[in-house]
């Protein structure tokens, strides 16, 4: 009772101080729920034992038991009411803790409308199991009679009779009692996991986890009392010492936590708008900023979910680290910022900042090199920058939700971390005492430059590194002449980093990244094909399956009587007696003689109608797909000889195939919904079926086709195979055997497709062949697929140009509303689209990242400069570079982004692909003079290295204009090669006018008009 009355007397001081910082913290209605739920556990453990009524037989029966369920009516909802807010509080502490976003500085917050959510739904269990046991057996008074040893009165043996409350069967205590324990055991085991993590917090993660182990302790003693019960022979000393407890249980929550919160709020203001953000000034720590160098051009060639996915996993392996060495996380973003001496003060927060900087650099380094068979090339060579200082800094939260750190300590370790150099560690002055006073002088080594800081003036700064044979993250020069770094841990391992790997190390990457894209994509095909052997035989949705255990080689198999598609009828049989099969070799016999690949171009590629019942079935989970471990063998087997077909040009190489292929699968992972497609619920299979029948009419069955995605990645895969690293113009003088097989057009190019399909034509590749195509009509799909797709990226003939031009038209401009919906227009928007997908994939470093831009763009300088020193060129490219790129940017990278984007298929990928070109035309406006005249010196070098006995190159001259290259009328003759005398000549001062990606190059006394624009859509040019 006096429990009762004293938990009344903190309801009324709760309510009185309820404006002052500490009870607003702790969130008002969570503390009153708390405090309701002892008072019910108080006045029902004095229920059970306060002397029953002395009335009249039935009146005092019937309030008997009337007092006996109400007893456990409240401990029951008493119970209910105190542990739910408490395990909603430790799961809100836990969760924060376990967020990489979130600081030991954030308040938990359990909002109000969650907390009358939860503990509605726990009194409606509650009160649900407490009236069934009420109705069935209800708890009653019981009499118990006991005859006390020698009490005797006028001779007869005194009999005492007690009376207790009980139901008839135990089982309704137990159970009541469990689940109590099995809610107090829950939130003991959350509290279990948050209350090691974090020393501190503004939560008292601590004082909250005491207060929880306490009440399991009493919940075990309960929980025990009421299951042996039978052991204790009068039930009456029960029923005390089970209120007993239960009055314990709240003496020890008063004392533990109620208590002291109001003793604490008489010293406490009351809460203003400021107070959520608590800043203090924290006069001694180490603040590091830490940012990915080269990751703003890396992010640029891949997909928004990928660059976050790459953060996530290199910030967690960051967070494992910090909380191992006891560092605070401040926030992570573009930058990974943290400092020790927060919250928490420390003398040696320098020496702890040392060390996780050395080991996040250590993790960096090999993090990246083991994602890129995930992320592809380029991943491994990203580099971590870090900057340390130390000082004085003001943190504290950001509108409640966010810890900041402000001040000039903050400021200036941010600007030494973007003076750092790749994969070193800069620390200013300030931590390099620091470090000297804890005996870690051996770490540092000063910069021989002074580093001009903003606000400061030009400071000394100094590189840290731990060991003396490598003691910093310096590169040196290795016999072999590769760039070679060390990066030591903080526990002195050492982890090397060659930057010029051996090509074959680089080519077995790609290899790996190219077949990881190719395999997903297989997947897709697999999943579409088993959906279409489903159908084919007829099962109905809800049915039982006929196909329930199937795997994908018995659907494979199947599909020789179930075509890949619904209106395709002839089986696909691969193997050397397949004349059908061999129709399509285009080797040394039989096919070619007749035809060439450029023959075979057409203006509409028939794609496969939409089927609901297919799309339907076909969304089932891909990971359960597994394709056949032969197919994967030959897939491995097929792509490593693809990358040994390729020459180790510095541009046409199989680096940059894969770098097309990672564009081709950026721009498909683009293609989007219509904008009045809404799907609320995305777990609908109605919605999910219509949602794609949507997308395949937007994107003209491009999405819906699992087939033509595969043929797209294919052809950029292979569409520089065997490239000689010159134009086509001089290819064809260069072979003239060549030339005369491919009657002197889009050489290079139907020579790279003639390859690679000759090579997936062997035996060797029948079950991957069978895997991709299915049937014979597949395969005639995807073979004519794959061909408009690489003769797409010659720029230099003129009829396919034309071709594409004017399917353009007709397919975005000039058709009429009846022939929007025609399926041949529907088809020929497909397949311009798709040709237009893989010339923008060709050319995708010019509208990437600057940094992107200028390396390929140096590679392609290269190959030219050396074609021209071979004597295989004829003009110096360095003498009209400038100028050239400047007019490929204006006549074909622009207006190809602006084509994308009016085909309304990429989404915001096309507005991406034009404003970075448009901001790369403006950086190469302005510096690309300088550019050219440095990467033309660095070639010139290159070359008189690996050629000493050659002659140095020739003085510059001026050269003089070639005339203006005139259009040519349709009909012209010009001897069966199809360029014209004007353009021979334009030729002379533009070599590369060829393949993926060429650049366009006038000289600088040329007109624009003059240029050769492939894919211009105005007409006059």
């Amino acid at each position: 009772f006096v429990v009762s009355v004293l938990l009344v007397l903190t309801l009324t001081i709760t309510f009185w101080k309820r404006n002052t910082k500490i009870i607003y913290f702790l969130r008002l209605e969570w503390f009153y729920f708390v405090q309701l739920g002892l008072l019910f556990i108080a006045v029902g453990a004095w229920l059970i034992v306060i002397p029953q009524s002395q009335q009249p037989n039935d009146f005092a029966d019937s309030s008997a038991s009337v007092q006996c369920v109400a007893s456990v009516w409240l401990f029951s909802a008493g119970y209910g009411w105190l542990l739910t807010p408490l395990l909603l509080r430790i799961n809100a502490i836990y969760r924060l803790q376990i967020n990489p976003r979130k600081t030991p500085l954030h308040r938990v917050k359990v909002g109000k409308r969650k907390l009358l959510k939860s503990l509605a739904l726990v009194t409606i269990i509650v009160m649900c199991y407490l009236l069934i046991w009420s109705l069935i057996d209800p708890p009653s008074t019981q009499a118990y009679y006991s005859m006390p040893d020698g009490v005797m009165e006028g001779g007869k043996t005194v009999v005492t009779k007690s009376e207790y409350c009980s139901s008839d069967s135990s089982a309704w205590m137990v159970a009541n009692v469990g689940w109590q324990l099995l809610l107090v055991m829950s939130a003991s085991i959350v509290t279990f996991m948050a209350s090691n993590r974090f020393r501190k917090d503004l939560n008292e993660t601590r004082l909250l986890s005491s207060l929880i182990f306490v009440h399991l302790l009493f919940g075990l003693v309960r929980f025990a009392l009421v299951t042996l019960r039978d052991s204790i022979a009068d039930p009456i000393d029960l029923m005390a010492i089970f209120s007993l407890v239960m009055t314990c249980e709240c003496v020890a929550s008063l004392a533990i936590f109620v208590i002291p919160k109001l003793v604490q709020s008489y010293g406490s203001n009351n809460i203003t708008a400021a107070d959520e953000h608590l800043p203090e000034l924290y006069m001694n720590c180490t603040i590091m900023y830490a940012h990915l160098a080269g990751f703003e051009a890396w992010s640029s060639v891949r997909e928004a979910s990928q660059v976050f996915e790459f953060l996530d996993v290199l910030y967690s392996a960051f967070d494992e680290i910090a909380d191992k060495r006891g560092v605070f996380k401040v926030e992570s973003s573009e930058s990974y910022v943290a400092a020790t001496g927060i919250p928490i003060a420390r003398n040696d927060h320098a020496l702890q900042m040392a060390r996780f900087a050395m080991d996040i650099a250590h993790a960096t380094a090999k993090k990246c090199k083991e994602l890129e068979i995930v992320y592809g090339e380029g991943t491994a060579e990203l580099a971590i920058q870090i900057g340390l200082h130390s000082g004085a800094v003001t943190g504290g939260l950001m509108q409640g939700s966010r810890f900041q750190l402000i001040g000039g300590t903050a400021s200036l370790a941010k600007q030494v971390s973007a003076t750092s150099e790749r994969r070193r560690i800069q620390v200013t002055q300030e931590t390099a005492n620091h470090l000297i006073r804890l005996g870690r002088s051996s770490w540092l080594h000063e910069r021989d430059e002074l580093i001009n800081l903003k606000g400061s003036g030009n400071v000394k700064m100094y590189w840290l590194g731990k060991g003396t044979k490598n003691p910093s993250l310096i590169a040196g020069e290795t016999g072999s002449g590769s760039e070679i770094e060390f990066i030591s841990s903080s526990d002195g391992e050492l982890y090397e980093i060659s930057h010029e790997m051996s090509g074959a190390e680089r080519k077995r990457r790609l290899v790996n990244w190219n077949i990881g894209i190719l395999h997903q994509l297989l997947k897709q095909i697999y999943a579409r094909r088993m959906a279409t052997v489903v159908r084919s035989l007829g099962h109905r949705q809800g049915e039982p399956s006929v196909l329930a255990n199937l795997d994908v080689e018995s659907a494979v198999s199947m599909n020789a009587k179930a075509p890949l598609y619904p209106d395709q009828q002839q089986p696909f049989q691969h193997g050397p007696a397949n004349k059908v099969f061999s129709a399509y070799h285009s080797g040394t016999e039989g096919y070619h003689n007749e035809t060439v690949p450029l023959d075979e171009v057409k203006e509409i590629i028939p794609l496969p109608t939409f089927d609901r019942k297919i799309a339907k079935r076909q969304t089932s989970d891909m990971e359960e797909i597994e394709i056949p471990t032969i197919v994967l063998d030959q897939l491995q087997m097929f792509v490593s000889k693809i990358g040994d077909l390729y020459n180790d040009n510095p541009f046409h190489c199989f680096a940059h195939a894969s770098h097309v292929v990672m564009s081709t699968m950026k721009h498909l992972n683009r293609i989007v919904a219509p904008n009045d497609l809404e799907m609320e619920d995305e777990s609908d299979q109605y919605v999910k079926t219509k949602a794609a029948a949507a997308l395949h009419d937007h994107t003209y069955g491009i999405t819906s086709d699992p087939l033509t995605q595969f043929a797209c990645v294919f052809a950029a895969l292979i569409h520089d195979v065997d490239h000689p690293g010159i134009p086509n113009i001089r290819l064809v003088k260069e072979d003239p055997d060549l030339a005369v097989r491919f009657r002197g057009r889009s050489v290079a190019e139907q020579n790279a497709f003639t390859i690679a399909w000759d090579l997936l034509m062997k035996d060797e590749f029948a079950e991957l062949l069978a895997g991709i195509c299915g049937d014979h009509d597949g395969l005639a799909r995807f073979r004519q697929l794959v061909i408009n797709s690489v003769m797409a990226t010659d720029l230099g003939d003129r009829e396919l140009r034309k071709l594409r031009n004017g399917r353009w038209d007709r397919a975005f401009k000039t058709c009429t509303p009846e022939e929007e919906a025609q399926v041949d227009n529907v088809n020929r928007k497909a397949t311009i689209v798709i040709e237009h997908l893989i010339q923008a994939a060709d050319v995708s470093h010019t509208t990437q990242h600057y940094d992107v831009y200028r390396e390929w763009s140096a590679f392609l300088f290269q190959e030219m400069y050396f074609a021209f020193r071979e004597g295989r060129a004829d003009t110096n490219p360095s003498d009209f570079w400038y100028e050239g790129e400047i007019g490929f940017f204006d006549h074909y990278v622009i207006p190809l982004s602006k084509k994308l984007s009016d085909c309304g298929v990429f989404g915001i990928s096309s507005d991406e692909n034009l404003s970075y070109a448009t901001r790369n035309r403006e950086l190469w406006m302005a510096g690309g003079k300088a550019a050219t005249e440095e990467i033309h010196q660095k070639c010139k070098e290159a070359w008189e290295s690996m050629n000493p006995e050659e002659p140095e190159e020739a003085p510059k001259e001026v050269a003089v204009a070639p005339p203006p290259l005139q259009q040519e009328e349709e009909g012209d003759d010009d001897g069966g090669n199809g360029k014209s005398a004007a353009k021979d000549s334009a030729e002379q001062v533009r070599p590369e006018e060829n393949g993926a990606p060429p650049e366009l190059i006038a000289e600088p006394e040329q007109s624009q008009s003059s240029l050769l624009m492939p894919d211009e859509p105005t007409t006059e040019l």
